[in-house]
């Protein structure tokens, strides 16, 4: 592995609170908590190009340790179910969740898949979203680790009314958590206009699942949205019905270079929006599709605690 693949290998690492080290001739380590998982190194160089598919994958396997490291750092146990006591709400954001803190996000499926080879003793909770590779997930971030819900929390949870009543409630708190969050910035076009929301807490695209309702404005003119970084969601409103191809077109232009400078690439795809919510357009693929499935973990996956 060269030396300019390692250094951005670090950087990524790093913005992740990683550490990455040699584990001997040829194998990587990345450590966290006192913990480390090692490989061989030529998966990641596999994966660390400036390719767009490749970026995608060195970022989606390190976010996947990172979640695999942070579950082994806490006891695997059941968490016991929230107590509904009496609280003052002084903001709409400060609606008390009926499950804890976990809120709803978008995760590629190789993240997933990497964080369950790590720390295999209990099953995520985890559910395909609308474009394959790509899953939703209940994360909680504590300021120590990002503890993603189990199965069997969930389980425990979500009682007689099953797993739409979880999810329902999860995206409702993800809806307050977001309440005050505006758009970072909003483009004007002949065709209409494009808001980018961003933030850097990982959460970004996630608020593609609180649509139509967060930007209800682009909903009712059945605008489009994308996703292409972990931290941004871009919203298309067309000017006018007449206008919607060519304000896809464009917010089609605006996610290619969101992709091309992002650390952590999400999708290519380009989403129609109504109010009766989200759909894959099927019909628009901003450049090369993003690796779903490989390379997942290894068999030879060392995990061991310092």
């Amino acid at each position: 592995m060269n030396d300019a693949i390692t250094r951005a290998l670090e950087a990524l690492a790093e913005t992740l609170g990683l550490s990455l080290s040699s584990a001997g001739a040829d194998r990587l380590a990345l450590e966290r908590h006192g913990l480390s998982v090692s490989f061989e190194r030529e998966l990641l160089h596999a994966v660390s190009t400036p390719r767009l598919g490749a970026r995608f994958g060195a970022s989606a396997i390190l976010f996947g340790i990172r979640l695999g490291l942070d579950q082994l750092a806490v006891p695997v146990a059941p968490a016991p179910l929230p107590k509904l006591g009496p609280r003052k709400v002084i903001r709409p954001q400060e609606v008390p969740s009926i499950y804890g803190e976990h809120l709803l996000r978008i995760v590629p499926s190789l993240s997933l898949d990497w964080c369950q080879a790590i720390a295999p003793a209990a099953a995520l909770f985890r559910t395909p979203w609308l474009q394959p590779g790509l899953e939703t997930a209940l994360i909680e971030e504590t300021g120590r680790t990002l503890d993603i819900m189990r199965l069997d929390q969930a389980q425990a949870r979500r009682g007689s009314e099953g797993d739409d009543k979880l999810e329902r409630d999860a995206r409702a708190a993800l809806f307050y958590d977001s309440y005050g969050i505006r758009p970072a910035r909003s483009m004007s076009f002949a065709h209409g206009a494009i808001r980018v929301y961003e933030t850097i807490e990982g959460l970004g695209a996630s608020r593609a699942l609180i649509l139509p309702e967060y930007d209800w404005d682009a909903a009712q003119d059945t605008g489009f949205c994308a996703i292409p970084s972990r931290d941004v969601l871009l919203v298309a409103q067309p000017g006018a019905p007449e206008h919607r191809e060519q304000i896809r077109t464009q917010l089609a232009e605006v996610a290619a270079q969101v992709l091309a400078q992002t650390a952590f690439p999400l999708s290519t795809a380009i989403f129609a929006l109504s109010v009766d919510g989200l759909a894959l357009d099927s019909s628009l693929q901003l450049s090369e599709a993003l690796p779903t499935g490989a390379p997942g973990p290894p068999p030879d996956l060392l995990v061991k605690r310092l």
